[in-house]
């Protein structure tokens, strides 16, 4: 695979980049900058002879992939491309060699969420908070009525354009509903809702929860929904206002106990339209908690500025 092999190139690519003959391989590319370093991934800000552009390169090394992570990354790869939001960001192309599997998406103006909170103080005042949220409850409608759930909504995983707009990304934990039953415990402890955490307890000592094919029988397995994203979205709300994730404790287990049944205190201070959003995002009945599309009907979602 000295030359690299193109796994696909979707329509969101740059024209310049149409043609992908000598751009297979990581070595025909430059390094700008390093922009950040996961466990099995790194991404940097790349540039190529074919185009002026600066784009986002995300790394899989081969040599932290297992045969299971590498089946991941192609789902990631196929649900990413698949998907059909202007809030989420654009995949371009992916393409693997021997060192790896590369994903090529559009660069983010000024960089991610998370950062962008500490720069601020570590909280967002309102109106800023509230057009963020919206453009990531649109991100989380779209993927719904396509099928997927993101599992992985948090500020680390949220862009933010030149244009005022926040786009979500990372789709490596991400589920296609038409043909998985989703069951395992993943995603970020803060933002795990109830039902994921109580399927989680209910296995501790036994075989943990895995996500299951739906042909599969779901006889006695626990499972849940795209609810679960709704959740991540209230507390993202809540920490982007507030300053930090409503149920946070000292341990794991003070953070479970907190998310099943722990007060959730919101400062009077919020608006009364804000603390109304999160508190019905952060209902810990999933059967009777909003959906993402009924969320952007919501009075504090309705009330805010053009996004």
């Amino acid at each position: 695979m000295e030359s690299g092999n193109l796994l696909i190139v979707t329509p969101a690519c740059p024209a310049e980049l149409q043609d992908w003959n000598g751009l297979r391989s990581l070595k025909n590319w430059s390094v700008e900058a390093h922009l950040g370093e996961g466990v099995h991934t790194s991404v940097a800000l790349v540039s190529c002879a074919n185009s002026t552009q600066l784009f986002a390169l995300k790394m899989y090394h081969r040599d932290r992939l297992t045969p299971e992570l590498t089946q991941q990354v192609r789902r990631e790869i196929k649900l990413h491309a698949s998907c059909r939001s202007s809030r989420v960001i654009p995949l371009y192309a992916a393409f693997e060699d021997d060192d790896g599997i590369y994903l090529l998406q559009q660069r983010a103006a000024l960089g991610d969420l998370f950062s962008h909170i500490a720069d601020s103080g570590g909280f967002l005042f309102e109106d800023e908070a509230k057009t963020i949220v919206w453009c990531l409850v649109n991100a989380v409608a779209a993927l719904h009525q396509q099928g997927c759930m993101h599992r992985d909504v948090k500020p680390e995983n949220v862009l933010l354009d030149g244009e005022g707009s926040a786009l979500l990304t990372d789709f490596g934990l991400a589920l296609d509903t038409a043909e998985q039953v989703a069951g395992a415990r993943v995603g970020t402890i803060d933002y795990l809702a109830p039902e994921v955490v109580a399927i989680a307890q209910r296995a501790a000592g036994g075989p943990a929860p895995v996500d299951r094919p739906c042909t599969q029988d779901a006889a006695g397995c626990d499972s849940y929904g795209p609810a679960t994203d709704v959740w991540a979205l209230g507390i993202l709300a809540y920490e982007l206002m507030v300053g930090g994730p409503p149920f946070e404790a000292d341990t794991k287990d003070g953070t479970y106990a907190n998310i099943l049944g722990g007060q959730l205190c919101i400062p009077s201070h919020l608006a009364k339209l804000a603390q109304d959003f999160i508190r019905e995002a952060l209902e810990r009945d999933p059967s009777k908690r909003p959906t993402a599309a009924q969320l952007l009907q919501h009075p504090w979602m309705l009330a805010r500025e053009l996004c």
